[in-house]
């Protein structure tokens, strides 16, 4: 959990810093509407805090119930207590929650509930992982620390620490499932075939850390690439075309969608082809002539 705050942490200065810096956006690896660079990082820091709350929530089941979850022999201590009432008492001041109906073991749903938890948790850090590799493949980050370059290659400075927290994510995230998945079934009142598989419990837990550094890493390193960001955006002012085809949408163009189709698929624009693509439309629209990928981002009074 320390960890996992002080990611949240750094996300949480990073979305704020960049909030407002216009970026282009892709959808499906291609140039798509306008974002900020601030709210992407955002989304990733909403992903963390959801699964910090499941987490948190979640309470760990105890139990003393006997060999076989019965409570068989507590009477032979006394018949004078109530046992199930003392017991439970009992569990709770170790911080757990009793479970009253057991076997030999707990109820394995409250541990593969966390585990399950965690390993999701770390599929979502992944996805923050694979997205900062590929800002840093668009050249809209740049990662510090120790340059790992190429044997044969000397300009190269590869983005080793994401591809490490993606791979240790990878590998805590399949160990914990599969733990999950394996501990939810005891035959009868006992068997042993999950004290061996709960033994790399650690081992799953170690690697979501070492992923969680490794991006704690790089976030608190990363330099922001404004200039090439901004380039990038001003080379695809085609991105506007939902906006464009909203707005004749709202001024009462009915085929709107299939008119700016017809100009925009396909195409690469400057803003002078945006300012052309206007013309052929035949439109001349104050909101429209004024636009620009900033200000797309902005609605009044917000």
């Amino acid at each position: 959990m320390p960890e996992l705050a002080m990611l949240l942490n750094v996300l949480m200065n990073l979305m704020e810093k960049y909030a407002d810096l216009p970026m282009l956006g892709r959808t499906h690896g291609q140039p798509a509407t306008p974002t900020t660079l601030g709210k992407e990082i955002a989304y990733h820091a909403c992903r963390l805090t959801y699964w910090l709350g499941v987490t948190t929530d979640i309470k760990l089941q105890g139990k003393v119930s006997g060999a076989t979850g019965s409570m068989a022999s507590f009477p032979m201590i006394s018949r004078d207590i109530d046992w199930i009432d003392e017991l439970s008492r009992f569990v709770r001041e170790l911080g757990f929650e009793p479970a009253i109906a057991t076997t030999q073991i707990l109820p394995p749903d409250s541990v593969a509930h966390l585990l399950t938890s965690t390993g999701l948790m770390s599929q979502a850090l992944i996805n923050l992982a694979q997205d900062l590799w590929m800002y840093n493949m668009l050249g809209y980050i740049h990662v510090r620390g120790k340059p790992i370059g190429s044997s044969t290659m000397p300009h190269k400075v590869n983005p080793v620490d994401l591809e490490n927290a993606e791979g240790n994510l990878k590998l805590g995230s399949s160990i914990l499932m599969e733990i999950s998945r394996h501990i939810q079934v005891s035959r009868l009142q006992r068997d042993l075939s999950d004290s061996t598989i709960k033994r790399n419990i650690g081992l799953g837990i170690g690697h979501v850390i070492l992923g969680v550094r490794r991006l704690n890493a790089v976030l608190s390193s990363v330099d922001v690439d404004e200039d090439a960001i901004s380039r990038d955006l001003n080379d695809h002012w085609e991105v506007l075309s939902e906006a464009v085809q909203v707005r004749l949408r709202a001024l009462g163009m009915a085929d709107a969608y299939e008119r700016a189709l017809a100009i925009f698929r396909g195409s690469r624009m400057g803003a002078e082809d945006y300012g052309r693509a206007l013309g052929e439309l035949g439109v001349n629209d104050d909101t429209l002539r004024a636009l620009s990928q900033v200000n797309t981002l902005v609605m009044p009074g917000s």
